[in-house]
């Protein structure tokens, strides 16, 4: 008889899709990668997920800074 092969699917932390091509961090979250060896990976939610926590979009962004406004007498 054969043996059975154990296959793992995991959720990604950052897409939220099943995946069995997988990286996980220190901190127990999953992300998904698609690379082909010697090649840039295809996908890689572990890269987006740390430029996403570096450079956060927030709506409140001004292209100029507020004037100081000064009394004159």
């Amino acid at each position: 008889m054969k043996k059975r092969k154990v296959e793992i699917h995991v959720k990604c932390d950052y897409c939220g899709k099943y995946t069995t091509s997988f990286v996980a961090t220190p901190d127990h979250k999953l992300f998904c990668r698609f690379q082909t060896p010697g090649f840039p990976p295809d996908k890689d939610c572990m890269t987006d997920y740390n430029q996403s926590k570096r450079y956060p979009i927030s709506g409140n962004i001004t292209s100029h800074l507020p004037s100081k406004k000064t009394n004159q007498l």
